[in-house]
């Protein structure tokens, strides 16, 4: 993910711009608290039981998103980072 902020121009533009430090901020806390507890609730509950209710409640939304993510990345790539320009000789 670093890497492509690093090699988009769109991505580092908006991160560097001071007045959008904040909700870059808010965006990206959101993301981590939202997942590691998403992640970090099988072994709070520690059994079969109790944890698969909790997701099934959620519909398992953040698996949906994780793996939706995993097949959506080569497209954010695609239309993130610029074309490199071919030489023509």
């Amino acid at each position: 993910m670093l890497k492509l902020m690093a090699e988009s121009p769109l991505l580092s533009q908006l991160t560097s711009r001071a007045e959008l430090r904040p909700l870059v901020y808010v965006v990206c806390q959101s993301f981590h608290w939202l997942f590691m507890g998403y992640s970090l609730l099988p072994f709070c509950l520690l059994s079969w039981e109790k944890w698969v209710p909790v997701y099934q409640s959620v519909y398992f939304l953040g698996h949906v998103i994780f793996f939706g993510n995993l097949l959506l990345l080569p497209l954010h790539r695609r239309l993130l980072l610029p074309r490199k320009r071919r030489k023509v000789d």
